[in-house]
């Protein structure tokens, strides 16, 4: 029996958020591809801060001085949350299991600065039961304790949570656990599996 879905934030839950952000940095301050993402996406600086390991204005003094550019870490924050918008499609699917008494759970590799400016705007973290964060647990995606972590905050068994996520490695660990992890190709796809496993 399915008692707990868990969704990744960025290409589930929202849409086109990275790729907003990237334009916008492109737009404003003229950066290219390859700057943004060996930065913002790549470097061991993000790994750190995403970890909880890095203070916010240390990891920001970096990146703008490593991207040359003039302006501020409140500034960035401003362009990054521009950029965000909740998936309608995966708002009426959370409200539908919600419904149906299945507890809604996130699992995210995330930097504390980058929720808290998006949730000002949209509001969302209050949809989710359980809320399980990198730089809470000291560790990312795809560690293993970053599952065993869910596990633990949901309440379940492994094999009652559903878990969807577009890194292999993300799914393959969490199926080592025993949750019922699957790799995230579209939202249609996930949606129907969702459902078969529920009437299952």
């Amino acid at each position: 029996m399915i008692k707990v879905v868990v969704f990744d934030l960025d290409g589930v839950y929202f849409v086109n958020s990275h790729e907003n952000f990237k334009r916008n940095l492109r737009e404003i301050f003229g950066l290219t591809d390859e700057q943004i993402v060996n930065v913002y996406f790549k470097s061991q600086q993000m790994k750190e801060y995403k970890l909880g390991k890095m203070d916010p204005d240390v990891f920001w003094s970096w990146a703008i001085a490593e991207w040359n550019i003039k302006t501020t870490k409140e500034a960035i924050l401003k362009i990054m949350v521009a950029g965000y918008e909740i998936n309608p499609q995966a708002q009426v699917l959370v409200e539908k299991l919600k419904d149906q008494g299945i507890k809604i759970a996130l699992c995210t590799n995330n930097f504390p600065e980058r929720i808290r400016v998006i949730d000002d705007k949209l509001d969302f973290l209050k949809h989710f039961d359980v809320q399980v964060f990198s730089f809470e647990e000291g560790a990312a995606k795809p560690d293993y304790r970053i599952y065993e972590r869910l596990i633990e905050e949901t309440g379940v068994k492994a094999e009652e949570i559903v878990y969807f996520d577009d890194s292999e490695e993300a799914v393959a660990a969490a199926g080592n656990l025993g949750i019922r992890a699957f790799n995230y190709t579209t939202f249609e796809e996930m949606r129907n599996k969702i459902s078969e496993l529920i009437r299952n």
